[in-house]
């Protein structure tokens, strides 16, 4: 009985202690869940920081665990430059040497005007000429902006990687964003470059321009796709309304075009293969005059290393049927034939190629005309 009792009071005495301890281990799990909450808090917040510290940690890791990334990524930067620089060189020269073939028809033009120049037939075959040169200058232009478009794509690319290392990403995938990045670099910097070489002789015409790269370089920048579009959408209606609508509406009107609405040359590229046979006709012709008159240019620069043969001076006397032009000083007329010689020869009459005489040009070394000898007819006399 004895022992039935202390049974009873053992089981008793538990069963309190159970009860007692209760409380505290109810306290304990919810402090154990409220730890455990306030844990997985702290890890949210982790989580939802950048530290670029780290960042910039886990890249020198990766980087030293893959050798190939680093050189690949310079790899593609370097591509990037040299395409960049390719297509930077091919808009210059096509602009440029378009800029140059424009001015000189402006001074034609403004010496028939003034009756300093009589138009003939030669003038007309001049013009057929230069207009065969200048086929290739949109292809020309347009394949520098497709070459820049490439240059900043490649020097791009390794960033995709980068931003995944370091763990920084975004809802729209990187290689939609590199290639909007790069289509509006290339058109930015393309019509930067085309307004920089039309400013002095198209200027209102080099404001379009401009005004489509200001406004990539203002709205793009933000990567948000929508104003992205909102520039495309802009400056394709611009340049439309500005080089094709605006000029055929004054010619079906028969009205004359007004000043402000000026034109930089051919910008249309044709699908058909004659047009491409002629774009690339000009194109090598002007590569292969480029390569052979490289020499020539660069001595040209030296003025030490080619000094003006003045008619006049240093022994040159004027001789009818020699091939002569105007000193680099004086407006330029082109190349002629001085066709009387005074008999003092103190002056000459010239004829030249693209029309007009000149019935009194000095040779006794005034300063107000001064005739220079053709360099390859100079070298055929040896003069």
């Amino acid at each position: 009985q004895c022992a039935g009792r202390d049974i009873k009071r053992l089981s008793v005495m538990q069963a309190a202690a159970k009860l007692d301890s209760k409380p505290s281990l109810e306290g304990e799990e919810a402090g154990h869940e409220e730890g455990h909450g306030l844990a997985v808090e702290d890890k949210d917040d982790d989580v939802g920081t950048w530290d670029p510290v780290a960042a910039f940690g886990d890249l020198n890791a990766y980087a030293d665990a893959h050798p190939h990334f680093t050189s690949s990524a310079i790899a593609w930067i370097i591509a990037g430059n040299v395409l960049g620089l390719v297509g930077l060189f091919l808009v210059l020269f096509s602009e440029v040497r378009m800029v140059m073939t424009v001015r000189t028809q402006d001074t034609r033009k403004q010496l028939v005007v003034l009756q300093h120049m009589v138009p003939t037939e030669r003038l007309k075959e001049v013009a057929e000429e230069e207009k065969r040169s200048v086929a290739g200058r949109p292809y020309i232009t347009a394949l520098g902006s497709v070459l820049l478009v490439a240059g900043a794509a490649c020097f791009l690319t390794p960033f995709c990687d980068i931003l995944d290392i370091i763990g920084v990403s975004s809802g729209v995938p990187c290689a939609v964003i590199v290639l909007m990045e790069a289509v509006v670099f290339g058109v930015c910097v393309s019509c930067f470059l085309v307004a920089l070489c039309w400013s002095c002789t198209r200027p209102w015409a080099a404001i379009v321009f401009m005004v489509i790269s200001l406004m990539g370089d203002i709205l793009c920048p933000t990567g948000n796709v929508l104003l992205v579009c909102v520039w495309f959408a802009f400056s394709a209606l611009l340049f439309g309304a500005y080089f094709y609508w605006l000029p055929a509406s004054y010619a079906d009107k028969e009205e004359e075009v007004p000043a402000w609405v000026q034109s930089v040359g051919p910008l249309d590229i044709s699908l058909d293969p004659k047009r491409w046979q002629q774009a690339g006709e000009s194109i090598g012709k002007e590569a292969t005059d480029l390569l052979v008159n490289a020499g020539n240019n660069l001595q040209t620069l030296n003025p030490l290393a080619v000094k003006q043969k003045i008619v006049g001076k240093d022994g040159i006397e004027p001789v009818v049927g020699m091939r002569v032009r105007m000193a680099a000083q004086y407006t330029e007329k082109g190349i002629g034939t001085i066709s009387q010689v005074h008999p003092s020869k103190k002056h000459c009459a010239v004829s030249w190629d693209l029309g007009g005489v000149e019935n009194q040009l000095y040779t006794d070394g005034r300063a107000e005309y001064l005739v220079v000898v053709e360099p390859a007819d100079t070298a055929d006399k040896n003069v």
